[in-house]
């Protein structure tokens, strides 16, 4: 079933219901930009993100982004159809890294409604979703509580 955004409620919202899919690529010039800022910008620390040649030595043979990068890709999916809020005052968000998203990788991110709920005041919606590159490899899965108000 599709919903748009504008008008999700928690009364329209169905358990099985598909989220909108969100795809993102990933170069080595996003996972650069998307560095944390540090007190010392000038002297940023060789690391499996920034430094293609550091990183062959490491775990995955090659830069990768960063975790908070990826779960802001799941954030961002949930976002089509949840406000930023639904996060806030007892939603949560929790993200389980199956393999490294690498420059070069396409992720198509998915997801459904597992589950709905109210628990005096609040509206609870619970989703599932999971993140699969361009070879049909998962990358990811998360589980996220949201609360709506209406």
């Amino acid at each position: 079933m599709a919903i748009s955004a504008q008008k999700i409620t928690f009364d329209s919202i169905k358990i099985d219901d598909q989220l909108p899919l969100f795809e993102i690529s990933e170069s080595q010039e996003t996972i650069d930009g998307a560095r944390v800022a540090i007190d010392v910008v000038e002297d940023i620390p060789r690391n499996i993100h920034n430094d293609p040649e550091f990183a062959k030595e490491g775990l995955f043979g090659t830069t990768v982004n960063a975790g908070v990068t990826t779960m802001s890709y799941v954030a961002q999916t949930l976002e089509q159809w949840f406000p930023a809020h639904s996060f806030y005052d007892g939603g949560s968000i929790l993200f389980k890294a199956i393999d490294a998203f690498r420059p070069g990788d396409t992720v198509t991110f998915t997801g459904k409604i597992t589950g709905k709920r109210v628990e005096g005041d609040r509206k609870i919606v619970e989703c599932e979703l999971r993140g699969v590159n361009q070879m049909d490899k998962l990358m990811g899965i998360a589980e996220a509580t949201l609360t709506l108000d209406e």
